[in-house]
C-alpha cells in the first residue's frame, strides 16, 4: 500500500513538473503560452518568478511596457505577480508577448480573433466588363483577412458555385460568359466563429457607357444650363465625349459634342415663357450610350436691364409729371 501511494505521488510530482516546464523558461511563470481572445474583450495575463525578480513586461521588439493605465497597453504590479493588461484587445495587439526576470525570460503568444476584412488589394474589384462574343475566361478573385482564417464560397443567382482555388481566406472562380443570364452580381461570402461579410462583383456587359450621372438643368429667360458628373460605368472602354443637345416641341434646336472633361454646357437666346428638354449621352470606342434628359420652362420675362431705353422713358415720364403737378400748384 504504501508502494502504491509512493508511486502516486512520485507520478504526480513528474505530472507537475512537466506542465510547469511546458510553460517557463527557468523560473519565470505564466498561465499558458497561448491566448486566443476576441477582438474588443479585456485581457489581464500574470507572471511570476521564484528565486527572482521580475524587470517586467515586454512586447515583441523589445520595448517595455510601462505601468501607465493611461495607455491601451499596460502592466500593473500587484506584490510579486505582475499583470499584462489589455482593457480592449484589437488586431494590432497580435503577436508575441514576453515577461522577463533578472536572468530568465518567459513568451507568450496573443492571438485575436476578429470577423472577416475584406482583402481589396487581391481581389477582383466592383466591376469587370465582357461580352457575349468575346469567350474570354474570366477568374473571379476575393480574399478576407480573420481570425480563424474565414471559409469562403462564390454564390450567384443564390446557387453555391464551384472554386477553381479554394484554401482558407482566399477562393477563386473561373468561367466563360455564354448567356445573358450570366452578367450580373456575383456575391462572395465569408464566414468565421466571429461573423459573416460579403463582397460583390457585378460582370457588366462590355459596350457603349453608362448615361452621365447627376445630370441637372436651370434656366432663365432665355437660356438654359445643363450640368452633369461621369458615368458611374465606362462600358470597358473610356468615355470619350459628351454629346448635349436642346429640343423644343420634339425638334431640335441646337447640339453640340464636348470633350470627356467637359460638366457644364448653356444655350442662350432662347425663348421666353418656353418649355425646352435637354438631353445628353456618353460616348466611347464603342460607341453612344442612352440618353439622359431633363425637361425645363425658360421663365416669362427678362428684367429689364438698368440703363435701358425702356427705363429712361419711365423715368423721364415720371419726372415731367412731377413738373407739371408743380406748375399747376404754383399757378
Amino acid at each position: 500500500m504504501t508502494e502504491i501511494l509512493f508511486k502516486t505521488l512520485v507520478a504526480l510530482v513528474q505530472l507537475i513538473s512537466l506542465h510547469w516546464t511546458s510553460i517557463c523558461d527557468g523560473t519565470v511563470y505564466v498561465p499558458k503560452r497561448s491566448f486566443s481572445v476576441p477582438e474588443g474583450s479585456k485581457l489581464s495575463i500574470n507572471c511570476s518568478a521564484k528565486h527572482e525578480a521580475l524587470t517586467g513586461w515586454f512586447t515583441s521588439s523589445g520595448q517595455k511596457i510601462t505601468n501607465d493605465p493611461s495607455v491601451r497597453v499596460y502592466v500593473i504590479s500587484n506584490g510579486s505577480l505582475k499583470y499584462l493588461v489589455i482593457p480592449s484587445v484589437n488586431k494590432a495587439d497580435r503577436g508575441t508577448y514576453e515577461c522577463r526576470g533578472t536572468k530568465n525570460k518567459t513568451q507568450i503568444r496573443l492571438d485575436v480573433e476578429y470577423s472577416p476584412v475584406f482583402v481589396k488589394e487581391s481581389s477582383t474589384h466592383e466591376t469587370i466588363f465582357s461580352s457575349l462574343q468575346s469567350n474570354e475566361e474570366i477568374t473571379l478573385k476575393c480574399k478576407f483577412d480573420g481570425f480563424p482564417l474565414p471559409e469562403i464560397k462564390f454564390h450567384f443567382a443564390g446557387v453555391e458555385l464551384n472554386s477553381s482555388d479554394s484554401r482558407p481566406g482566399f477562393v477563386s472562380h473561373k468561367f466563360r460568359v455564354t448567356r445573358q443570364s450570366d452578367f450580373g452580381f456575383y456575391s462572395c461570402v465569408a464566414k468565421n466563429k466571429m461573423g459573416t461579410k460579403t463582397h460583390y462583383i457585378e460582370v457588366y456587359e462590355r459596350g457603349p457607357p453608362e448615361p452621365p450621372n447627376n445630370v441637372q438643368a436651370s434656366s432663365t429667360c432665355d437660356s438654359v444650363n445643363v450640368t452633369w458628373e461621369a458615368s458611374r460605368k465606362d462600358g470597358g472602354s473610356p468615355v470619350t465625349s459628351y454629346t448635349v443637345e436642346l429640343l423644343s416641341e420634339g425638334e431640335s434646336v441646337a447640339s453640340e459634342s464636348l470633350t470627356n472633361s467637359s460638366r457644364f454646357k448653356t444655350f442662350t437666346d432662347l425663348k421666353n415663357n418656353t418649355e425646352y428638354e435637354v438631353r445628353l449621352y456618353s460616348n466611347n470606342a464603342l460607341g453612344g450610350g442612352e440618353w439622359r434628359s431633363i425637361s425645363l420652362n425658360t421663365t416669362v420675362a427678362c428684367p429689364e436691364k438698368r440703363g435701358s431705353s425702356a427705363t429712361n422713358l419711365k423715368v423721364f415720364t415720371s419726372i415731367l409729371s412731377l413738373l407739371l403737378v408743380f406748375v399747376h400748384l404754383v399757378l
